[in-house]
Formats: structure tokens, C-alpha cells, sequence
């Protein structure tokens, strides 16, 4: 039995392989966006609001933005500190994707709608999942051994 997080592995290097020019940290935030968007498709089709106490309402735009923003942000971070410090790559795949889970239940007090809530606490793990995917290695980056 195959993981989801192994399928997307192997889509990514699939993807790889046949363009060079496509970054890992590209491909997995393409990927991300993709599933959180989805993920945003299915919570509206169920019945979601998408309305949070703020501002303005969670539409397809605001998700694809802010979803592949943080892991073009953190993963240009991670890859400028690894430079610098190489055994970040031992916690930090961990700590991001703790982050992502601890947040989750952030939605749950921004919106009263618990389908809006799960659908948006849903997000938090796909991201948490891409970002462990994207930076989990098995060798350091760099081609630091």
C-alpha cells in the first residue's frame, strides 16, 4: 500500500525528470497549491462558508497565494540557513510540519462553521505534509555529506 505522501514523491520526481528547469522546492509548492485548492473545492461542494473573522472571505485566489507564498517563503529560508548551518536539515522538516498540525486548530476559532473550519484545518496538514515532503531528504542539500 502506497502512501499519499510517497505518491506525491513520486509524481514530483516524475515531473523532475522530465524538466530540469522545475525546482523540488517548485514542485512541491505547485503540488501543495494544487491539493489545498482542491481541498478548498471539495470543503465549498460540502457546504463551507469560507467565511473567517476576518476581513475579507477564503476564495481560490487567497488560497492559492498564500498557500504556495509560505512555502516559496519558508522554502527559500530552509535553503538559505542549510547553507549556512547544514544540520537544520535534521529538525527542521519536524518542526515545520509540528507547526502546521499545532496551527490546525486554528480555524476552529476563526469560523464558526465547523465545515469551514475542518476544510481550513485540512490545509494546515496538506501543507505541514508538503512541507515535511519538500524538505525531508535523504541526503543534505547542497551536496554537503
Amino acid at each position: 500500500d502506497v502512501s499519499l505522501l510517497e505518491q506525491g514523491n513520486a509524481v514530483r520526481d516524475a515531473l523532475l525528470a522530465t524538466d530540469p528547469a522545475v525546482s523540488p522546492e517548485s514542485a512541491v509548492a505547485l503540488f501543495e497549491t494544487f491539493f489545498a485548492l482542491l481541498t478548498s473545492f471539495i470543503g465549498d461542494t460540502a457546504g463551507a462558508t469560507l467565511e473567517i473573522n476576518a476581513p475579507e472571505s477564503i476564495n481560490a485566489p487567497t488560497v492559492a497565494v498564500f498557500t504556495a507564498g509560505i512555502m516559496i517563503v519558508a522554502g527559500a529560508g530552509y535553503w538559505f540557513l542549510t547553507r549556512k548551518w547544514p544540520s537544520i536539515t535534521k529538525w527542521a522538516p519536524w518542526a515545520g510540519f509540528g507547526f502546521a498540525i499545532v496551527t490546525a486548530v486554528m480555524p476552529f476559532a476563526a469560523s464558526p462553521d465547523a465545515t469551514t473550519a475542518t476544510t481550513l484545518a485540512a490545509m494546515h496538514v496538506i501543507t505541514g505534509l508538503a512541507w515535511l515532503g519538500g524538505t525531508l531528504q535523504r541526503t543534505p542539500p547542497h551536496g554537503l555529506a
